[in-house]
């Protein structure tokens, strides 16, 4: 079960931050193929004051943390980044304000 961690600045609609859930989830089970009732997610909020983010231009700025098992090829976690970029775009994020950072930590240091 991969878990998403997703930073986002505060003031979002619950509509619009279920609509940002939905659409992360889908895209993990599109392209990596993780179980569709494998969800765990967790949406940070932040004022822009204690948000520092790169200077992109406009806009909102999403940082996603995926943690994962390890074992996934390159090519799947190209097409991840590549899927999430473009569908977050579809919700109007541009992709130069989205940032992806995959973990995998050993299979041995999750618990059960």
């Amino acid at each position: 079960m991969p878990k998403v961690i997703i930073n986002i600045l505060e003031g979002k609609t619950q509509n619009v931050k279920d609509t940002l859930l939905d659409t992360i989830h889908k895209v993990l089970v599109d392209t990596i193929h993780i179980q569709e009732y494998d969800r765990l997610h967790i949406v940070h909020e932040h004022s822009r004051s204690s948000f520092c983010m790169p200077n992109t231009g406009e806009g909102d700025y999403i940082n996603i943390d995926i943690i994962m098992y390890p074992g996934r090829s390159l090519q799947k976690k190209e097409n991840l980044f590549q899927t999430m970029k473009a569908r977050l775009g579809e919700l109007g994020l541009a992709a130069n304000n989205i940032m992806i950072t995959l973990h995998e930590p050993d299979i041995h240091n999750w618990s059960s």
